[in-house]
C-alpha cells in the first residue's frame, strides 16, 4: 500500500469515487477516465513472468531469512490458495515486505513507488524477490493506485496492503488510512490481518543494518469478509469502520491495546 500518512504521499481516504460497471464485457469505469479490464491479456502476461522469477526468489529469500533471523509462522492454514485477497500487515521494518513475500504459499503483490524502480537492478529485485508493481505517487496519482490494485484483485491475485501506509517510527501500531476497505468493498476479497512481531528489533527503520538473529514471527488471523458493494466504497464512514475493524484485529494479533 503506498505510503498515505507520509508527507506529500497519496492518500486514498478522501478518494470520491464513481463506479459504473459494464456488465456485457466484465469492465468498470473508476472515476472519470478509468476504465479497468481487469482480465487484459498484456496485464496478466506481465504477472506470469514476474510470478516465475518470483517463485525461485521467493524460495531463496525463505532459506536466507531461516539462516539470518530465527523465524516461524503461525496460522499458515488460513491462507487461501486461490483467488483474490488481501493481506494487511502491521509495518514497522525494511524487513515487512520481504517476510510476507517469502512466508506466504503463494504470490503476493505490493504497490511501491514508481520512483523506486529507475535503477534497472533495484527494480529487477524489488519486482522478482517482493512482487512489487509500479505505481505513481503523487496527490494526482491516486485513480492509477486505485486501478492497479481492483486489477490484480479482480484477476484472483493476493494484494499486499500496509494500511498505516509508512513505517511506524516507535514500533507501535499506528492509525490505518482507509485504502484497505476501499480495496475489499470495490472487489469483495477478503481482508487477512498479518501481524509481523520481532521485524523492529530486527531492523527499524531509523537503523541502517538489521541486527541478526532475532526472533521473528508472522502471525494471520482469521479473514475479515465484505460484501463487493461499490455504493460502501464511496461512504468514508463505512470505509473507516471496516478499517478500524482490521486494524482492531492486527492490535489483537500484536497484543497491542
Amino acid at each position: 500500500m503506498p505510503p498515505e500518512g507520509r508527507s506529500g504521499s497519496t492518500s486514498l481516504d478522501n478518494f470520491e469515487i464513481r463506479i459504473h460497471p459494464f456488465p456485457r464485457t466484465g469492465r468498470m469505469q473508476v472515476g472519470r477516465d478509468i476504465v479497468i479490464a481487469p482480465h487484459s491479456s498484456p496485464f496478466r502476461r506481465r504477472l506470469t513472468y514476474q510470478i516465475w522469477f518470483y517463485r525461485g526468489c521467493q524460495i531463496l529469500l525463505g532459506w536466507a531469512l531461516r539462516a539470518l533471523f530465527r523465524t516461524s509462522v503461525c496460522g499458515f492454514h488460513r491462507i487461501p490458495r486461490r483467488g483474490a485477497v488481501i493481506l494487511a500487515s502491521n509495518h514497522v521494518s525494511y524487513l515487512d515486505a520481504i517476510l510476507v513475500a517469502a512466508s506466504m504459499p503463494r504470490p503476493v503483490f505490493y504497490l511501491s513507488r514508481a520512483s523506486l524502480f529507475k535503477n534497472r537492478l533495484v527494480s529487477f529485485l524489488l519486482e522478482g524477490m517482493g512482487g512489487q508493481i509500479p505505481v505513481g505517487r503523487q496527490p494526482g496519482d491516486t485513480e492509477e493506485i486505485v486501478t492497479a490494485g481492483i486489477r490484480l484483485l479482480e484477476c484472483g491475485y493476493a494484494l499486499g496492503i500496509f494500511p498505516e501506509g509508512t513505517r511506524s517510527p516507535h514500533g507501535k501500531l499506528q492509525a490505518g488510512q482507509t485504502g484497505v476497505a476501499l480495496f475489499a468493498f470495490l472487489t469483495g476479497a477478503p481482508v487477512l490481518p498479518v501481524a509481523l512481531r520481532g521485524t523492529y528489533e530486527a531492523w527499524p527503520r531509523h537503523k541502517r543494518f538489521p541486527r541478526l538473529f532475532r526472533r521473528i514471527s508472522l502471525v494471520i488471523g482469521d479473514p475479515l469478509q465484505v460484501l463487493k458493494n461499490p455504493g460502501a466504497a464511496e461512504d468514508p464512514k463505512l470505509r473507516r469502520e471496516f478499517t478500524d475493524e482490521v486494524m482492531l484485529a492486527l492490535a489483537q494479533l500484536l497484543h497491542q491495546p
